[in-house]
């Protein structure tokens, strides 16, 4: 599993690419025999302003799967990284979990 940070419209700082790559890291890692690419694309609409005016996309390639796309938005990189990375588990989760059903449903034939 490869992990690639992105900062769009700004400059990515080394500690928040760590910790971005860290979290997806951990919150994917039974899934990493079947994820090739994460692509995680950071973007800051505002600047050093504050407010909600950032946005994280991750871009999941799976094996034999489509690909996941995920978006969040809001105004921390920490708790929107939690959310994100929650969220992209639970849906690789059931995504694996239809495929196990369908290939039972198949051999049940």
């Amino acid at each position: 599993m490869l992990i690639l940070v992105h900062g769009n419209g700004f400059e990515l700082d080394p500690s928040l690419r760590r910790h971005v790559q860290s979290k997806i890291e951990s919150s994917m890692s039974k899934f990493q025999n079947r994820i090739g690419t994460i692509n995680a694309y950071l973007a800051d609409l505002n600047g050093p302003k504050n407010g909600i005016d950032k946005s994280i996309r991750l871009v999941i390639d799976l094996q034999k799967k489509p690909v996941v796309v995920l978006d969040e938005k809001g105004g921390q990189w920490h708790t929107m990284l939690e959310s994100i990375s929650d969220r992209a588990s639970h849906t690789i989760s059931r995504l694996m979990s239809k495929s196990r059903q369908h290939r039972r449903v198949k051999k049940e034939e």
